[in-house]
């Protein structure tokens, strides 16, 4: 029914995002980064048959993943209200900076 503008929307949509996907990676890397570092910690596991070294690894190597896995959760947040600000400010032709959107995002994590 609304076909035709459902596809210009998407149009405009992947116009936007190849239009600015550097500021868009700028943005993303500290997610990607925190994703990478707790794949790798928890992909240490994959060869472990016996429940023992399960239970050895994760009792030595505890307290870093709870840490990342922690900070994780909270950059993830503050990335979707950074992408949000970024948008925003895009759309409007208003300049932020990557950090300082990602920034404006982690503050509003904190009232949730």
């Amino acid at each position: 029914m609304n076909q035709l503008s459902d596809r210009m929307l998407l149009k405009d949509a992947w116009r936007f995002v190849f239009n600015n996907w550097k500021y868009l990676l700028v943005l993303t890397l500290p997610v990607i980064a925190m994703e990478s570092t707790l794949l790798y910690l928890l992909s240490q596991t994959i060869g472990m048959l016996q429940p023992e070294d399960l239970q050895d690894y994760l009792n030595s190597n505890l307290t870093i993943i709870l840490l990342v896995g922690s900070l994780n959760v909270v950059l993830q947040v503050a990335f979707i209200g950074g992408l949000y600000l970024s948008y925003m400010a895009i759309d409007l032709k208003k300049e932020i900076n990557p950090i300082n959107a990602l920034m404006a995002g982690l503050v509003k994590f904190f009232p949730l």
